[in-house]
């Protein structure tokens, strides 16, 4: 916050124009991915593997 109370944002300082170009640039998320895709995509749903005795395991 500056000295007259009033909070100052990034908005504030751009032409017209550019605000324009950044909202051509933001694209709404149109894929709505389920529980089990978030899972896949992070791996957890993998076989996991360690090391046991110098051989390598599935856990």
């Amino acid at each position: 916050m500056n000295k007259e109370g009033v909070e100052m944002r990034i908005e504030d300082h751009l032409t017209k124009e550019q605000k324009q170009q950044l909202e051509k640039l933001k694209s709404p998320n149109k894929e709505k991915l389920s529980t089990k895709d978030i899972e896949e995509l992070m791996g957890t749903r993998r076989d996991r593997y360690e090391r046991r005795n110098g051989a390598v395991r599935r856990k």
